[in-house]
């Protein structure tokens, strides 16, 4: 069924439109203005267009677009962000609305000569064979965390306590006996704190990170969306967490702890991300989402699988996407499908 859906380029006078579709979707931070506009400032390619059913908006799209030497492609983080409420029309509503996208994410990569669209929308995992039956084929490429750790915080504190893993009770006490504390950051020399905290995690477990300028910048454009929260022991800063909030939820993006198996005995990542989940919960934040895990049933040989058993040990729920999904334009995408499929086959699971 051929639905009536329209693409508008997003205007400055549309900013109320879109961040009211964001709202009612229960989109993340990715597609938010405060946060695409800091995507501009670090110079990304990007368009945005509203996403139109019957003359009302019902969605967006957010895009970047990259041209490598071999990996051309537009990319929508998280995203087309949607809501088919208001498609009363019967049938395989989200099979026809994917059809129409698909026709125009061509069109589109097609007219910038791009090899692919590749988007990753926040649809649960089990819809995956509904896209597929349209003509997308999963990306060979990381994208958005595919597999979420969430946490429902709108319960009282001892329910949340109970619900943890013995062992991250018994972190969060011994921490705090130790005299760890934890700031919310106020200045750019704590966010350069930060980084060598997260620059010492990411070497120890090989993960890919950004630039210190990177941190810097959020800090200095993205307002109340940026919190920084860091553990401290004997005027030393030894864990820290980014926590991006939007909407009802938080989102621990980033964060690590340094590379001392003496401060690493106290556990005060557990006591960092307690006050997270509090801080959150006084502020009128209903979810912290602890971004992503190693899906239930696998095991990876490397740091992901800690990381992910740690996130764990707070209590919640795993919920899964369908993850990275292109839709192929061109021959050349034959060939970026291989080389990718050949430079992140471990980062896939």
């Amino acid at each position: 069924m051929s639905l009536n859906i329209s693409f508008i380029k997003y205007e400055d006078s549309h900013s109320q439109a879109w961040e009211s579709v964001n709202q009612a979707t229960n989109a993340t931070f990715l597609t938010s203005i405060n946060w695409i506009n800091f995507q501009k400032s670090l110079g990304k390619e990007v368009e945005m267009y509203l996403i139109q059913y019957n003359g009302e908006f019902i969605g967006n799209f957010y895009i970047e677009i990259f041209r490598r030497k071999i990996a051309k492609y537009a990319y929508s983080p998280y995203g087309p962000v949607f809501g088919l409420s208001k498609i009363n029309l019967g049938g395989n509503i989200l099979a026809d609305f994917f059809n129409e996208i698909k026709k125009w994410e061509f069109k589109f990569a097609t007219e910038r000569n791009l090899n692919c669209f590749r988007i990753d929308p926040l649809v649960l995992a089990e819809n995956l064979p509904t896209l597929k039956s349209v003509g997308y084929v999963q990306s060979m490429a990381p994208t958005q965390a595919k597999y979420v750790w969430q946490i429902d915080i709108q319960k009282d504190e001892e329910q949340l306590l109970a619900d943890m893993k013995k062992v991250a009770r018994y972190n969060i006490r011994n921490s705090a006996k130790a005299g760890i504390v934890v700031e919310k950051a106020n200045s750019v020399e704590q966010v350069k704190e930060f980084y060598k905290i997260l620059s010492s995690t990411t070497q120890r477990h090989d993960f890919a990170s950004f630039s210190e300028e990177y941190f810097i910048k959020q800090f200095e454009n993205i307002g109340s969306m940026f919190n920084l929260y860091l553990a401290k022991f004997n005027g030393q800063y030894i864990s820290g967490a980014l926590v991006n909030t939007y909407g009802t939820t938080g989102y621990y993006s980033h964060g690590g702890s340094l590379n001392n198996k003496e401060l690493q005995k106290y556990g005060a990542s557990y006591l960092l991300h307690w006050e997270v989940i509090k801080d959150l919960k006084k502020n009128g934040f209903s979810t912290y989402n602890m971004w992503g895990i190693v899906p239930e049933g696998k095991s990876v040989n490397n740091g992901m699988q800690g990381v992910s058993e740690f996130k764990k040990r707070f209590g919640g729920q795993e919920i899964d996407y369908v993850g990275g999904l292109d839709i192929p334009v061109n021959v050349n995408y034959k060939l970026q499908r291989l080389m990718e499929t050949y430079i992140y086959r471990k980062d896939r699971y």
